[in-house]
């Protein structure tokens, strides 16, 4: 399979990065989170990621994680996915880097320019914590099995 980069960001021990499946425009294409949080994360909290207003999540209807325990439910609202958690058990730890894969996600008719991200936790109506990520997007290959 080959991945493209879109964004890395570091701060002290917060991590924000995003890859795609495909950077080609107006193309669906499988988008990967890895972060980490400054403050633990508990079961019930939900996440909140925002893209920009360019990208179509209509179609959107999978998200899954190796790292995350439970479920992970997602729902569209105009430029933002809503990821719930499932049967979780365990908080996500601060500092801990945790994987959120969505798909189908529908790339602008335009890639190359400045993009930003947005990731929001939630525990009920009290907002937890965000962070806030712009890039140019690069490509990055990388080969898997």
């Amino acid at each position: 399979l080959l991945y493209a980069f879109l964004t890395t960001a570091a701060v002290g021990q917060s991590t924000f990065k995003v890859h795609a499946t495909t950077l080609e425009p107006a193309r669906q294409a499988a988008y990967i989170f890895e972060l980490s949080f400054d403050s633990d994360v508990s079961p019930s909290s939900h996440i909140e990621i925002v893209f920009p207003a360019a990208f179509n999540l209509n179609n959107v209807i999978l998200a899954a994680s190796e790292k995350i325990d439970g479920m992970l439910s997602v729902s569209s609202k105009k430029n933002s996915l809503i990821i719930k958690r499932v049967k979780a058990q365990s908080p996500i730890r601060a500092g801990e880097i945790v994987d959120i894969k969505v798909a189908s996600v529908l790339n602008p008719n335009i890639m190359s320019q400045d993009w930003t991200f947005k990731v929001i936790v939630n525990e009920g109506q009290r907002k937890i914590e965000q962070k806030v990520q712009s890039t140019q997007i690069e490509q990055l290959t990388k080969v898997t099995r």
